[in-house]
């Protein structure tokens, strides 16, 4: 029997997408969440995927037209931005840092456009909380599939209980793309299959342990030499 993949997600067209990814492999039910009424599987699942950023059910299913100008005008600005990037003879440390700055400001660009829309990883974790309540899922791995998930977003899925965070393939997704995600999902089903019984309850395979702290540091000389690069 193939492994049974469920995987929920708020857009149709990457559910869709996962699905011509993983069909060679697994049988496949897609979910679209918010989902009213009951969910119907097949059997257990041996592997749950989940979208990460996910609107309130009360959310707008388009950006108001106010927010709307004040995002068309930063889009805007931001493709100038890009443009101007080669306009004249520029030093690469300097090429560079405009660049990230010019990726910075779109990924602002991006949250307001998530806050406008209601969508949120609080969400997603919701519904992976959802997932660990029911003790029929207590030895399903449960992964987040995600474009939008920040480090910090990702550190906190897995503190919650999340075996991994894998990227989401472009739309359409591309060959290299398509195997790249499939191996990670595969890999994340066969490593959670071969943790002891105790240790899939725990739902967190690995210990993390955060702190922020500012150590003090003693000024010394140091003095040192590289080998040369390629010598």
């Amino acid at each position: 029997m193939r492994p049974y993949l469920v995987f929920i997600d708020d857009d149709p067209k990457e559910l869709t997408d996962l699905g011509s990814i993983v069909s060679d492999v697994y049988d496949y039910e897609p979910v679209t969440w918010p989902h009213k009424g009951a969910i119907h599987l097949n059997r257990v699942p041996d592997l749950f995927v989940l979208d990460m950023y996910f609107p309130k059910p009360d959310s707008p299913s388009a950006i108001g037209k106010k927010e709307l100008d004040v995002q068309r005008l930063k889009a805007s600005r931001i493709a100038s931005d890009f443009a101007a990037l080669y306009g004249d003879s520029i030093v690469a440390p300097d090429l560079l840092r405009r660049t990230f700055a010019c990726i910075q400001e779109g990924y602002d660009l991006l949250w307001s456009q998530c806050a406008a829309l209601g969508q949120t990883a609080e969400h997603g974790r919701e519904l992976l909380a959802g997932i660990q309540a029911d003790q029929r899922f207590t030895d399903v791995p449960i992964v987040f599939y995600s474009r939008k998930a920040t480090v910090e977003d990702g550190v906190r899925a897995l503190q919650a209980g999340a075996f991994a965070v894998i990227p989401k393939a472009p739309s359409p997704p591309s060959r290299s793309a398509r195997e790249s995600v499939l191996a990670q999902l595969e890999a994340a089903r066969l490593r959670f299959a071969d943790l002891s019984k105790s240790r899939r309850k725990e739902r967190w395979p690995i210990n993390i342990n955060i702190t922020l702290y500012k150590q003090e540091v003693v000024a010394q000389k140091i003095e040192f030499t590289l080998a040369k690069i390629g010598a």
